[in-house]
């Protein structure tokens, strides 16, 4: 089996995995290091390039308090990719963005932190979900500027919470009316094209369900899957609800 990465860890080629907790973890397959915490990564001798794989915290869903609003989406984290040119013995700080908090009831979501590595590349987090709209409010995606030849992809917008009518007739003595409800908004995904190239999509939480057939229904954002993603929005017509929160970052080194 591949090596693959995971909301919660690395799982490796023999089937044993190591969960997020630890600093850093070597890559098999490779020589270098996968942090998905903060720490410090020291230019081996003779290493003067690293290949780096970056990517920030998504931000938080949006929550609500107002009847008929949604919360917007948190914006996902930036990624990049790119080689590094490094100092032999050197130490260079690796910076792991943070996940954006879930937003609770009336309250926005919290932005994603940034990742960087020393100060040669920084990746942005995605922007937290506002909350009771009724129009608009996705947190914005994150952005990185990388080294020529390298590759930025900046991260997915949340998608906006809002109100809006359906025309129902619940009844059958009844005649076609209209209903405001709320929706919150998705949360931002990871572009496809990372995920897919090492064994892993970060995809943006859910929103609140919001309306279905002849049901106002109040639902919780949830959070995002993957790292990156941002949570999703939530959704209230009669009942506060709460966003769902981003997924933190990592960066990959290779050498």
């Amino acid at each position: 089996m591949p090596v693959t990465l995971t909301s919660t860890g690395i799982t490796f080629s023999d089937g044993t995995s190591q969960n997020s907790a630890a600093t850093a973890v070597p890559y098999v397959g490779q020589k270098g290091q996968i942090f998905t915490s903060s720490g410090t990564w020291t230019a081996p001798t003779g290493v003067t390039t690293v290949g780096i794989v970056i990517l920030a915290g998504g931000g938080g869903g949006g929550g609500t308090s107002s009847t008929h609003t949604g919360g917007g989406g948190g914006g996902a984290g930036a990624a990049g990719m790119a080689w590094l040119t490094v100092t032999p013995g050197s130490a260079y700080a690796v910076t792991v963005g943070g996940a954006g908090t879930a937003g609770n009831a009336g309250a926005s979501g919290g932005a994603g932190g940034s990742s960087s590595f020393g100060t040669l590349i920084t990746a942005a987090g995605g922007g937290g979900g506002l909350a009771n709209r009724t129009s608009g409010g996705g947190g914005a995606g994150g952005t990185v500027a990388v080294p020529s030849g390298g590759l930025a992809l900046n991260g997915q917008a949340g998608s906006q919470g809002f109100r809006a009518n359906v025309s129902a007739c619940c009844d059958s003595e009844c005649s076609p009316s209209s209903y405001p409800y709320g929706r919150g908004g998705n949360g931002g995904s990871i572009n496809a094209g990372v995920g897919v190239a090492f064994g892993w999509i970060g995809n943006g939480g859910a929103a609140g369900p919001g309306h279905s057939g002849c049901s106002q229904n109040d639902g919780n954002g949830t959070s995002g899957i993957g790292y990156g993603a941002g949570g999703g929005g939530g959704s209230r017509q009669f009942n506060n609800r709460v966003g769902g929160a981003g997924k933190s970052g990592v960066v990959i080194l290779t050498y």
